[in-house]
């Protein structure tokens, strides 16, 4: 969108996302009352550094190799059990 937090809180409006009719002056205020706007990047601004981009590259690169470590759990978790395991569970005592 490309847009001043006003005219933002205007097209949700616009948009039909808000069902209530003063929803842009209430979020208009919202981020007026907290100062929300001075995480505004202005056109040609990095919201971060260069090093700051390099860490947060290497933290989405740390949880997609996380995600595709669960997904591998949790298909062998999934793994049809032999019968003899079964059965061998009955003799299983924990000590």
């Amino acid at each position: 969108m490309n847009a001043d937090y006003k005219t933002a809180a205007l097209e949700i409006r616009k948009g039909g996302y808000a069902t209530d009719p003063n929803y842009t002056q209430l979020l208009i205020n919202i981020i007026e009352q907290y100062k929300l706007y001075q995480y505004d990047t202005k056109e040609g601004e990095q919201s971060m550094t260069a090093a700051e981009q390099r860490e947060f590259e290497e933290l989405k690169s740390t949880i997609k190799q996380q995600a595709e470590w669960i997904k591998s759990q949790k298909e062998l978790t999934e793994m049809p059990c032999p019968s003899w395991v079964k059965d061998a569970s009955k003799y299983y005592k924990p000590y």
